[in-house]
């Protein structure tokens, strides 16, 4: 229990990779390894599968973080090149899309997709053409169900906007930009 006026201290959720998934992956590609050297395809396609399944087995003993929904906002983990902050004031909805992904609205697209790094755009790219938009996310390799994971983050959002809107000293990261009053004189 904490006493009146004593801050709490807020972990982040974690969302790790789903274990079914890789364990999943590592079977079709044990099984076209196994088949490539059986038919003899050539040394190339049994290494490179055999290299696969190995790293899909270590993904499905030792799954990492995916996912860490913090005070800041949304932090993306293993991705195609490192971590990425998506910031709660960035983020304007997230509901479930088709299959299995889950939408990430935000409030500039453009722009937050002009500020991702080269690959990143280019790994956003087809989710983009397909209507889905720069942030989505395969709920199929998480360990959760579509509908847990965005329940997850419409409560993390929803707990920052009342912070925000409560008038609490906003969280860092998430200032809203600071407009400054129009000076005596000035034209207009």
């Amino acid at each position: 229990m904490t006493g009146v006026g004593e801050e709490v201290e807020r972990r982040p959720m974690e969302v790790r990779e789903s274990r079914l998934y890789y364990g999943d992956a590592a079977a079709t590609t044990g099984l076209v390894a196994s088949l490539s050297a059986f038919f003899g395809l050539g040394p190339v396609t049994p290494v490179f599968f055999g290299a696969a399944t190995a790293w899909c087995v270590l993904r499905c003993l030792r799954p990492r973080v995916r996912l860490r929904l913090t005070d800041e906002g949304i932090v993306e983990e293993g991705g195609w090149g490192g971590s990425e902050l998506i910031r709660w004031i960035e983020v304007a909805d997230v509901r479930p899309a088709r299959r299995a992904a889950v939408r990430v609205e935000l409030v500039d697209e453009d722009g937050f997709r002009r500020g991702r790094r080269w690959w990143k755009r280019l790994a956003s790219a087809q989710p983009t053409t397909a209507g889905l938009g720069p942030v989505v996310f395969n709920a199929w390799a998480l360990a959760g169900s579509r509908s847990q994971i965005v329940a997850a983050l419409q409560n993390a959002l929803d707990s920052h906007t009342i912070t925000l809107v409560q008038g609490d000293p906003p969280l860092p990261g998430s200032e809203p930009p600071v407009l400054e009053p129009p000076r005596p004189g000035a034209a207009e």
